[in-house]
C-alpha cells in the first residue's frame, strides 16, 4: 500500500487473499464466512489498519433507495440531458440518482467502485463508450467485481456482447443515415471529423465508410480527420483537412463527430471563406438545444439522450440483462443543401 494513502477494502481483500465481496461480508457482520477465512480477513483489517466508512458499515440495510450514474465530461449538455431524464426517472419510482464524474483518463477504477460500494448504491449506470478501447479487460473484471454488490447497467457504446445489461446509443446509423442523407442530395465529396474507430463495430467513423461504399463513394483516408470532441479540436480539424486539400478537392459536405466539433469547422470554413451551406454542408451530431440557433441553423442527428437516461434507469431497477440500442434522427436545418456542382 502506497505510504499515506488511506486502506482500502481492496488492500484487507489482497492481504487477506480473498474477494472484496467475502470482505464485506465480515465487515457486515454477515454469517456465511467460515472460521478461518472470518479470522484471516480480521487479522487483514487489523493489518492494515483498514476503517470501514459508517455507511460502509451499516451492510444490514437491504436497500438504500439511492442509485449511481457514472459519466464523463459533465459540462457536455449531451450527457447533463441522460442524467436530467435518469434523475427524473429514479426520483418517480423512490430513488435518490447520485452523479459520479468519471475517474482521470475516463477509466474505471479501484476507488470509484470502491466509493459505489460503501455507499451501499442499490445499483450503478456506468458510462462504457471508453471500454472499447483502453485497458477493456481490467474494467470488465472490475464490473464485473462491482456486480457482486449491486445491479449494473453499460451506457455509451458498449458493445452487445459484454456480460451485462446496456443502453446504447446507434452511432453507426448516425453516421450512415447522415452519408446517405448527403449523398441523395448529391455529394460526393463528404469528409469525416471525429474519432477514428474503424475496428469498433459501432462507431460513427465505420458507420460513415460502410455508407459510403453502399453509395459507390470511394473511400479517401485524406477525407478523415481525428480530433478531440470540442469546438477548438473541431475548428483545428477542419483546417488541417482544407490545407491538405487543393481547392477543386476540397469537400462539399462535412459529417462531425458531435455538434461541438460541428461549429468548430463552420467556423474554421469561415475563415477560409467557404459558405455554409452554399460551399459545404455540414452535419453536427446529438442535436443539442444551441444547434437550431447557430447561423446557419446547425443539421444534427438527435441521439434521444433523455431517453436513454429513463431507459437505463428502468433496467437498473428491474435488473435487466437485456442489450436495447436507442437509434437517431436526422434533423436537417439550414446547414445543408444540395451539392454546388
Amino acid at each position: 500500500m502506497a505510504a499515506g494513502r488511506n486502506a482500502t477494502i481492496y488492500d484487507v481483500a489482497k492481504e487477506a487473499g480473498v474477494s472484496i465481496a467475502t470482505v464485506s461480508r465480515v465487515i457486515g457482520g454477515k454469517t456465511r464466512v467460515n472460521p478461518p477465512t472470518l479470522e484471516k480477513v480480521r487479522a487483514a483489517i487489523q493489518k492494515c489498519n483498514y476503517r470501514p466508512s459508517a455507511i460502509a458499515r451499516d451492510f444490514n440495510r437491504k436497500v438504500s433507495h439511492t442509485l449511481a450514474m457514472v459519466l464523463p465530461e459533465l459540462t457536455n449538455p449531451y450527457y447533463a440531458q441522460i442524467y436530467s431524464a435518469a434523475h427524473e426517472r429514479a426520483a418517480a419510482a423512490g430513488y435518490v440518482l447520485m452523479l459520479f464524474p468519471m475517474p482521470s483518463g475516463n477509466t474505471i477504477d479501484e476507488t470509484l467502485l470502491e466509493l459505489l460500494i460503501e455507499r451501499r448504491i442499490d445499483g450503478a449506470i456506468l458510462n462504457g463508450e471508453y471500454m472499447t478501447h483502453r485497458n477493456t479487460d481490467r474494467q470488465l473484471a472490475l464490473i464485473k467485481q462491482l456486480k457482486e454488490f449491486m445491479p449494473v447497467i453499460m451506457l455509451g457504446s458498449a458493445p452487445s456482447d459484454y456480460p451485462y445489461g446496456s443502453v446504447v446509443t446507434d452511432l453507426y446509423g448516425c453516421a450512415y443515415q447522415a452519408v446517405e442523407a448527403l449523398h441523395a442530395l448529391g455529394h460526393s465529396r463528404i469528409a469525416f471529423l471525429g474519432a477514428i474507430e474503424t475496428d469498433v463495430p459501432n462507431s460513427r467513423e465505420r458507420g460513415y465508410r460502410e455508407a459510403l461504399g453502399k453509395c459507390g463513394i470511394p473511400y479517401k483516408a485524406n477525407y478523415c480527420v481525428k480530433c478531440e470532441p470540442d469546438v477548438k479540436s473541431g475548428e483545428t480539424a477542419m483546417h488541417e483537412l482544407l490545407r491538405s486539400l487543393t481547392f477543386a478537392d476540397y469537400p462539399t459536405a462535412v459529417l462531425a463527430i458531435n455538434d461541438p466539433v460541428a461549429l468548430g469547422a463552420m467556423k474554421a470554413l469561415e475563415s477560409h471563406a467557404l459558405g455554409v451551406p452554399s460551399d459545404v454542408s455540414v452535419i453536427g451530431c446529438d442535436d443539442q438545444f444551441y444547434t437550431a440557433y447557430a447561423k446557419p441553423a446547425l443539421s444534427s442527428l438527435d441521439t434521444q439522450p433523455q431517453k436513454t437516461g429513463s431507459t437505463a434507469i428502468d433496467m437498473l431497477l428491474k435488473n435487466s440483462d437485456e442489450h436495447i440500442t436507442i437509434g437517431a434522427k436526422l434533423v436537417l436545418r439550414a446547414s445543408v443543401s444540395a451539392a454546388r456542382d
